[in-house]
């Protein structure tokens, strides 16, 4: 089973690399963007696909890959098939 991991800042925390992008791309000229994010993405691949193993990625988030004062995570398991980004 593979996990994907998205890690964002929580609404109200300041994106301090996502503005410095969205300036960036500004001053290359592109136009009409509102809002640029910049997050963490995070795969981990365990030998099972049970309801005990996704409960321990949950646990890797809230132990250590997220810190859930200033980020929020969602976790998506892809098929085997489906063609994924990792």
């Amino acid at each position: 089973m593979r996990a994907a991991i998205k890690i964002l800042f929580r609404d109200g925390v300041k994106d301090s690399q996502g503005t410095a992008v969205q300036q960036a791309l500004g001053t290359l000229g592109f136009v009409g963007i509102e809002e640029v994010l910049v997050g963490k993405y995070i795969t981990v691949k365990m030998d099972s696909d049970t309801e005990e193993s996704r409960a321990l990625v949950d646990e890797m988030c809230d132990r250590l890959l997220v810190n859930g004062v200033i980020e929020k995570y969602t976790i998506d398991y892809p098929e085997k098939d489906k063609k994924v980004w990792f």
